[in-house]
């Protein structure tokens, strides 16, 4: 069976999520057992979980998270662990934030793979003009070591063309005509 990465990489998601979620509750927990959602403190530490999901992997996991401390506000309320009642207010600005940067991190990671494209289909044109380029510059080389192998000219090209008709009385034969393929062949590379 064939080895599924982007499976992997879905489940690693989630269950980082999970996780990631359940340590921001037991150090709640931990730290403060009769506040563990840091429902009185000056800052709401508990949200740092559902902000650090979102901004990595998106709204959809942020979102599972924030509803992993909602659910586990409600068991704990129903259970006695916390008393009062449920803070809507403060789930709810947990939620608005979990949003926010869930579409934040929505909208650079798109930002993020146009740039890679981009930058991938740049690097495939430079490699294509860099060996067309190679090649340009590989035929004139040639075409430089053929010109100074054997250096021709026009006004060498038409001395002895007037050379040949001078000696032939200007008269075109077979013969003429054979001596001016000759320096045809000669002058203009012809085979």
């Amino acid at each position: 069976m064939p080895f599924d990465k982007s499976l992997v990489l879905k489940l690693e998601r989630w269950l980082e999520t999970v996780a990631i979620t359940a340590i921001v509750l037991l150090g709640g927990y931990w730290f403060n057992r009769s506040d563990p959602f840091f429902l009185k403190a000056q800052f709401p530490w508990i949200w740092f979980g559902p902000l650090l999901i979102a901004l990595r992997y998106g709204i959809a996991p942020g979102l599972v998270s924030v509803g992993g401390i909602c659910l586990t506000f409600v068991v704990m309320l129903r259970t006695g662990l916390v008393t009062g009642t449920f803070p809507a207010a403060f789930m709810l600005g947990g939620l608005l934030m979990t949003l926010i940067s869930g579409q934040f991190s929505a909208i650079w990671s798109h930002r993020l793979r146009r740039a890679d494209q981009l930058s991938s289909h740049t690097g495939e044109r430079f490699e294509q003009l860099s060996r067309s380029y190679f090649m340009v510059r590989l035929s004139h080389d040639r075409l430089e070591q053929n010109l100074i192998s054997r250096p021709v000219t026009l006004r060498d090209a038409m001395i002895d063309l007037r050379n040949l008709l001078a000696k032939r009385s200007g008269q075109m034969d077979q013969e003429t005509g054979a001596a001016l393929v000759a320096i045809l062949i000669h002058y203009c590379g012809l085979e």
